[in-house]
């Protein structure tokens, strides 16, 4: 069986198999041959036996010191280059918002990537671009989402996006799993920077919901050692709840006792 593993590029959203050697370990970075150019991707898993799902991608090597160097000197150059995109994009009044723009490895090709609010007409502007910088140019037009990834923004967490640190194949995220973990619906709690359902909606969903197959429903009517009661507020994490008793008095009980009225 092949030995697979699954990379990244600086300016992708989400990950790429490639076989590799045995000897490759998660985060080493590898120089890798695509379609129209080398460039270097980062190991984001560890090795594992299976079919590359991409045959346009192969090993050349692991990446050297010297690989290393020229790429650092690639990105700082990559300023000066997307300033000079930018320039010609406003030149031709064309509606889109310049992200990011990456030189590949191996100075094939150009990759400007951006955002738009509707489909750009942009060949005479690649005429132009190739013209300048003489080399194939690539336009990549992305999801709010996938711009807040490659921007690398900062969560209100405090940490970099997940979605840029780890979580390259986020699942999808629905509004149930917010309602589920009763979180306030409001969207500047539940969005996160790429104006979509935040991904760490996801993590504790499945702890959740079954803490909430436990739990009574509000209003309910259960049994408590102080006697019967309606259950006015369920407290999720610490598994407890508030309940209303017959007199009118409101205590707080572990889920494990109270028991449910039939």
């Amino acid at each position: 069986m092949a030995n697979i593993v699954k990379v990244v590029f600086s300016v992708d959203t989400c990950t790429h198999s490639v076989e590799v050697p045995n000897t490759i370990n998660k985060g080493d970075k590898i120089v890798v041959k695509l379609e129209n150019g080398n460039d270097i991707a980062k190991v984001v898993t560890t090795c594992f036996e299976g079919n590359p799902d991409e045959q346009n991608l192969t090993f050349l090597r692991v990446a050297t010191d010297l690989d290393l160097e020229k790429q650092q000197q690639k990105d700082k150059n990559n300023a000066l280059t997307k300033e000079k995109v930018k320039n010609i994009i406003q030149k031709h009044k064309i509606d889109l918002k310049l992200i990011k723009v990456h030189e590949s490895f191996d100075n094939s090709k150009i990759l400007v990537v951006y955002t738009a609010p509707e489909r750009v007409d942009f060949r005479d502007l690649v005429k132009e671009l190739a013209g300048v910088f003489k080399t194939h140019i690539e336009m990549r037009q992305i999801s709010d989402r996938e711009c807040a990834c490659i921007l690398g923004l900062m969560a209100e967490c405090g940490q970099e996006l997940c979605c840029r640190r780890f979580l390259y194949d986020p699942k999808a995220v629905t509004i149930k799993m917010a309602k589920t973990q009763e979180v306030a619906l409001n969207p500047n709690k539940i969005n996160g920077l790429c104006g979509k359902l935040r991904c760490c909606l996801n993590y504790e969903y499945g702890q959740y919901k079954e803490i909430l197959e436990k739990m009574p429903e509000l209003n309910s009517i259960v049994k408590t050692p102080a006697g019967q009661g309606a259950v006015v507020y369920r407290d999720l994490l610490r598994e407890r709840v508030s309940v209303k008793l017959e007199n009118e008095e409101t205590q707080d009980f572990n889920l494990t006792d109270i028991q449910k009225s039939a």
